[in-house]
């Protein structure tokens, strides 16, 4: 009687032990997706910047027709990295150095004393 109670207990702490484990891995997978949302986001969040920036004068045609001009420079940069189906961290790096000298040509462009007429 005693040694089915214990061995009812081991199969318990088998059975917590990968339920644990799987939380866990689980948790772990989805924290790390959360945290790369991709230059899919980057594009969307940038879109938005340089069409408030248009919208509230900060910007002159000019400077919008450079920054859309790199946005796409980008892009194909990014399509021509990803024809082998994945990102190496080189390409990563690369990336993402374009992406924020990107950010910061258009907070540049965004703060300048040039300013579209309404």
């Amino acid at each position: 009687m005693v040694s089915d109670v214990l061995l009812k207990f081991e199969e318990m702490k088998k059975i917590m032990f990968f339920v644990i484990l799987a939380t866990v891995v689980l948790a772990h997978a989805g924290a790390a997706q959360s945290c790369d949302r991709g230059s899919g986001h980057h594009r969307q969040d940038v879109r938005g910047r340089i069409e408030k920036g248009w919208h509230s004068g900060e910007l002159t045609r000019d400077e919008l027709r450079l920054l859309k001009m790199e946005g796409k420079q980008i892009a194909r940069a990014r399509k021509r990295m990803l024809r082998d189906g994945y990102l190496d961290p080189h390409e990563r790096r690369k990336l993402h150095r374009m992406h924020r000298d990107f950010d910061r040509e258009l907070w540049r462009q965004k703060h300048d004393r040039d300013h579209r007429r309404r």
